[in-house]
């Protein structure tokens, strides 16, 4: 995605006020209440436990926090609200090029957004591929 000027953005994001006493809130609550989870996730990720990653709760706190930026004025002024969904196409388009040009590919991705409901692998099925759990 190009943006037009960047240094300009640049600067005005970093004038931009942020509203980001929710994303921080949520962060300390996490690290406060989380930490059992969080090593049983990392473990479950470590290991490809797949059906424990996905009946681990959702990690919302960073949610909160790229809602942050994505309501920020400056983000809604320039059109760049769509930027994830547009991210998620590109990788989509990137993925059936790859599984067609090559026998077998490789993706790194964060557990939250394969996983989700709506996430990569959802998808991936949703266009009739079959995925497999490791």
């Amino acid at each position: 995605m190009k943006v037009e000027k960047p240094r300009e953005a640049i600067r005005a994001f970093k004038q931009a006020p942020l509203s980001d006493v929710e994303c921080f809130a949520r962060t300390i609550e996490r690290l406060e209440s989380d930490l059992d989870l969080m090593r049983v996730r990392a473990n479950a990720w470590a290991t490809g436990d797949v059906a424990t990653l996905r009946r681990l709760a959702p990690v919302d706190q960073a949610s909160a926090c790229i809602a942050v930026v994505m309501n920020s004025s400056l983000v809604q002024e320039r059109g760049l609200a769509e930027v994830p969904e547009r991210a998620t196409v590109a990788w989509l388009e990137a993925a059936d090029a790859a599984l067609a040009r090559n026998a077998s590919t490789l993706a790194v991705l964060s557990p939250e957004r394969t996983l989700a409901p709506d996430g990569y692998l959802a998808r991936l099925t949703a266009r009739g591929y079959v995925v497999q759990d490791p």
